[in-house]
């Protein structure tokens, strides 16, 4: 038996992987000439320490998901309150039937089969939000059709659609008014100017500039606008055609005037009501199917209303204002 100081010597001098070796957690795995080689546990923890970090993605998910109650709250409000600004048009503070529908409409063609019911159930729900009966929704009108939304679709895909749905309108607007043709643009205000009425041969021309990438809302050297001019002598179709084109109707000239006011002149109820008072889908479809033929059927009743309205007789005036003749029409 060697004595104890030898091994307490041979202890203090044998080499840190002899002492591993000699560790009673150590364990054996075989070696590529079919011996046996020693691991140990040490070795092992630190390859499962250094394991790669969970993929960025997850990360995110992470950060999402941990969000507080409060702060959810506060991003759905901001998106509300962005969305009612983008969808309301012209500026005016509240969110008429059309501006409503079309975004609804674009809201549910994201997609989003949970809200999308027929334009008739539509109306009815924007009526059941305008609680005070003015035909259009208000901030807090909105707000509460919003909050329908957010209850069907949950707060994160409610975010990320309205989000979405703001970035593509943003980027097809810029899109829209990067290519505007100067010379279409002046001459589409010019002849908007110089036009003595809009029959249908003006309208073609004056589409084939829009066509051309025209701007509906340049303004001349008194300040007015192909809207503007065209309010008090043109019919309602084209009137809709302009503000589908984004034609403003809050543009006032220098003499403070604007196209319900030009309109409302010459007593043209059927431009009035385009220019101030939504229109549903159905009205609109039934304005765009008037065609020429009826336009054109109108002129002419129009041009003899104006041209023989001296000598014709009470029943003959009254058959031709049955036929919607335009008391304002000019030859």
């Amino acid at each position: 038996m060697a004595p104890k100081h030898a091994v307490l010597h041979a202890r203090r001098t044998a080499s840190p992987n002899s002492r591993i070796a000699a560790s009673p957690h150590a364990r054996t795995a075989a070696s590529p000439k079919g011996g046996q080689r020693r691991v140990s546990a040490q070795s092992t923890h630190q390859r499962s320490a250094a394991k790669p970090p969970p993929p960025i993605a997850l990360c995110r998910v992470a950060s999402v998901t941990s969000r507080t109650p409060k702060e959810i709250r506060s991003e759905v409000a901001r998106v509300i309150v962005e969305t009612f600004n983008h969808v309301d048009l012209d500026g005016d503070g509240s969110v008429r039937f059309s501006e409503f529908l079309k975004y609804h409409q674009s809201f549910a063609a994201q997609g989003m089969d949970e809200i999308a019911p027929s334009e008739e159930t539509l109306e009815v729900q924007f009526r059941k939000y305008d609680v005070d009966s003015s035909q259009t929704l208000d901030k807090g009108e909105f707000e509460c059709y919003m909050q329908g939304a957010l209850d069907v679709l949950g707060a994160r895909k409610f975010v990320e659609t309205c989000k979405r749905l703001i970035e593509e309108d943003v980027e097809r607007i810029r899109m829209q008014t990067q290519g505007y043709n100067r010379l279409a643009t002046l001459q589409l205000v010019e002849h908007a100017a110089a036009v003595q009425y809009y029959t249908h041969q003006m309208v073609d021309v004056a589409e084939r500039f829009l066509a051309a990438r025209a701007d509906p809302n340049f303004v001349d050297r008194n300040g007015s606008h192909a809207l503007l001019y065209a309010a008090p002598k043109s019919n309602e179709l084209f009137v809709v055609s302009l503000m589908e084109a984004r034609a403003d109707p809050r543009i006032h000239n220098l003499q403070f005037e604007c196209a319900a006011f030009c309109a409302s002149h010459v007593r043209d109820m059927d431009v009035l009501r385009a220019l101030l008072i939504p229109m549903s889908a159905q009205e609109l479809d039934r304005v765009k199917s008037k065609s020429a033929m009826d336009m054109e059927e109108r002129e002419r009743a129009s041009e003899a209303l104006v041209r023989h309205v001296a000598d014709a007789t009470t029943e003959q005036v009254r058959h031709l204002i049955a036929k919607r003749a335009d008391i304002n029409f000019r030859d």
